[in-house]
């Protein structure tokens, strides 16, 4: 059961399933959440999705992959950074634990992560990675425990299960998006009475329909008597 770490876009992965850093109303967003929406086919994902959500933080559920190579997305809640004394380890370890516990679950033979929570979700970049290498080595280790009979450390029992770290540059439409989908996922965990951070985006500048005309009264002789 081997963790590889790649750079290359999750979508395209040959493998059993894939996971997606969703919200917890599983809705289309940016990112790679949307980048997978699109590739599966939006219509039929957010459909699935429906049936699942809402999903509280750190839980997992799956859908079929459709248009994707993958026979499984998972579906799983990551939390937003709010300093790390919110309690967001622990709910990003759930994240990949409870995902991989359901891929197992589905008769995975492969599974591909993104680096949840290290985008919009604001969770410092190396402490997301090393809790997604902690966790995935930690369940890697287990279940070889449990089901190997034997076998060797990298496994070839119908148990085993390759994890890939799926680490990608995204493209600038995916970050054009970014601002939309940190306001749907602070939208949807405000309906959920969940505390969340407020947007560090910046407002885009306001601007006015109606054009400002000089004064021209300053131009008009003033008359014997009137007020100055």
């Amino acid at each position: 059961m081997p963790l590889r770490i790649v750079h290359q876009d999750i979508t395209t992965m040959q493998v059993d399933a894939i996971v997606n850093a969703a919200n917890t109303r599983l809705l289309m967003g940016g990112g790679v959440c949307g980048a997978i929406f699109r590739a599966a086919g939006a219509r039929d994902m957010q459909e699935a999705c429906d049936r699942l959500s809402p999903i509280l933080t750190g839980c997992a559920v799956a859908t079929p992959g459709f248009a994707l190579s993958a026979r499984y997305v998972i579906h799983t809640a990551g939390p937003i950074w709010q300093g790390g004394d919110a309690g967001e380890e622990q709910l990003l370890r759930a994240c990949y634990r409870n995902s991989m516990e359901l891929a197992v679950s589905l008769g995975c033979g492969s599974i591909a992560f993104p680096l949840i929570s290290a985008g919009i979700y604001g969770y410092p970049r190396d402490a997301a990675l090393a809790v997604a290498r902690d966790e995935i080595h930690a369940f890697l280790a287990t279940n070889n425990r449990n089901h190997s009979g034997g076998q060797s450390e990298q496994g070839v029992g119908d148990s085993d299960c390759s994890v890939f770290l799926a680490l990608y540059r995204q493209s600038s439409d995916h970050q054009r998006s970014a601002s939309y989908h940190l306001y749907d996922v602070l939208y949807c965990n405000r309906t959920r009475g969940i505390p969340c951070r407020p947007s560090t985006h910046p407002k885009p500048p306001k601007t006015s329909l109606v054009r400002t005309v000089p004064s021209i009264f300053h131009l008009i002789p003033r008359l014997p008597g009137w007020p100055r």
